[in-house]
């Protein structure tokens, strides 16, 4: 399950990831942010909550990256994730995808903190 909130005025993208997203449904969800993406102004910023996000398979971190790509090619400027843990097995399969779509992620254990942090980014 998933859901994609629009801040219009903000320009950013806030993306909720719970549960286990099957890799069939990944491509919907993929459709789903390019098109809010492309209603925010060049330079928005996405703030990915994976905190009830259950690991995923590696065909869709791949999936993921080339989602992040597309959204680069947007215009985006920022991607925060707000995560549960900071373990490896959660991070590494993403830090990879980071590098590939050729950007860098910060990663907050509260939603708030990454809201703070990505609007003072998209303002500097």
């Amino acid at each position: 399950m998933y859901s994609i909130e629009t801040k219009s005025n903000e320009n950013y993208l806030i993306l909720t990831l719970k549960g286990y997203i099957p890799h069939n449904s990944f491509f919907q969800l993929s459709d789903e942010l390019l098109q809010k993406a492309a209603t925010l102004r060049p330079g928005f910023g996405v703030i990915t909550d994976m905190r009830e996000w259950e690991k995923c398979d590696p065909e869709t971190v791949v999936e993921f990256s080339v989602l992040m790509k597309k959204t680069v090619e947007l215009g985006m400027k920022s991607v925060v994730r707000v995560i549960q843990s900071a373990s490896q097995e959660v991070l590494a399969p993403f830090q990879k995808a980071n590098i590939q779509a050729g950007y860098f992620t910060r990663y907050f254990m509260k939603l708030e903190d990454a809201e703070k942090y990505l609007l003072n980014t998209l303002n500097s």
